[in-house]
């Protein structure tokens, strides 16, 4: 499975949404293991009105946003 973020990164759903900062991916149990793998599922977290909202997307849904303009 190919990252397409780093924890950090400003992403934004390709469709349009608040603006959003990537916190993690997430980890599922193996199949017949008991290793932690990780997903395609970002986390990642905003502010509406100082209040921190946390959402999960499939990398595909989301693009980086240039966080420097």
């Amino acid at each position: 499975m190919a990252k397409k973020f780093k924890i950090g990164d400003v992403v934004q759903l390709n469709s349009g949404s608040p603006i959003m900062t990537v916190e993690k991916y997430l980890k599922v149990m193996g199949n017949g293991t008991t290793e932690m793998e990780e997903t395609t599922q970002v986390e990642c977290f905003y502010f509406e009105k100082n209040v921190k909202r946390k959402v999960t997307f499939e990398q595909d849904m989301l693009k980086l946003i240039d966080s420097k303009s």
